[in-house]
């Protein structure tokens, strides 16, 4: 589905500004950002994956609500970020559509497919998405 098709959808729709929601879904996403590292920690790297996926797609919620945007797909989200901050945001947002992939096959299909190595490097991942989340917040 592309974007055209995301916003023709429904998926994707206008809504006032509100900078409240804004830094909620920022606290939503710091929350699941530490308790995903500690679920790794503790040896729960499915549990941690779900978690950080959780942290990244709520900081790009919050980039949609600062735009007036509010997503009805994570798909559809990631296309946002795909046409609106490839520049800024670059390889990151690939990184949120494979834990997109990876978040769904863990969940549905398999438990069996996160190791260590991999939960470390998804931290990894989460928190370069949300320094380059926050970087553009910002700047605004």
């Amino acid at each position: 589905m592309s974007y055209d098709e995301c916003v023709k959808k429904g998926f994707l729709r206008e809504m006032k500004k509100d900078r409240s929601l804004v830094l909620q879904t920022i606290a939503m996403a710091d929350e699941d950002l530490s308790e995903g590292k500690n679920s790794i920690d503790n040896g729960r790297y499915v549990w941690g994956l779900v978690q950080l996926y959780t942290s990244m797609l709520n900081y790009a919620r919050a980039l949609l609500f600062s735009d007036g945007v509010r997503e009805k797909s994570h798909y559809c989200t990631v296309e946002y970020l795909r046409v609106q901050y490839q520049d800024q945001l670059g390889m990151r947002i690939s990184s949120l559509d494979r834990m997109r992939r990876e978040r769904h096959i863990t969940l549905y299909d398999s438990r069996e497919t996160i190791s260590e190595s991999m939960a470390m490097q998804r931290l990894d991942w989460a928190i370069e998405f949300r320094d380059g989340i926050m970087k553009i917040l910002d700047g605004r």
